[in-house]
């Protein structure tokens, strides 16, 4: 994800204190998120069968969404084959 992404969510988070902020594009949901203390504790309790999406989802709003035209912020990085390939993409990017 670019630097302006990361921007973007630190700046909707202090310009709203919303308890979710994430990057979107359309229906499609982000990375990074930024999430507000005040939940640190329903992330805790949450069930680990579900992870933190039901959480996220729950307090998710309009105005914790942050509109990117960032491809990096929706890259799914859950294993450890697809970390290689990012890295390996971006050895071919800088090439």
């Amino acid at each position: 994800m670019s630097p302006a992404t990361v921007r973007a969510i630190i700046d909707r988070y202090r310009a709203t204190r919303a308890l979710v902020v994430r990057p979107v594009a359309g229906a499609r949901h982000g990375h990074p998120l930024l999430v507000d203390r005040a939940l640190f504790d329903r992330f805790r309790a949450a069930d680990p069968a579900h992870g933190a999406s039901v959480v996220v989802r729950q307090y998710a709003s309009a105005e914790g969404e942050v509109d990117v035209a960032d491809p990096g912020a929706f890259q799914d990085v859950d294993t450890p084959d697809e970390y290689k390939q990012l890295f390996t993409n971006v050895g071919r990017e800088g090439s």
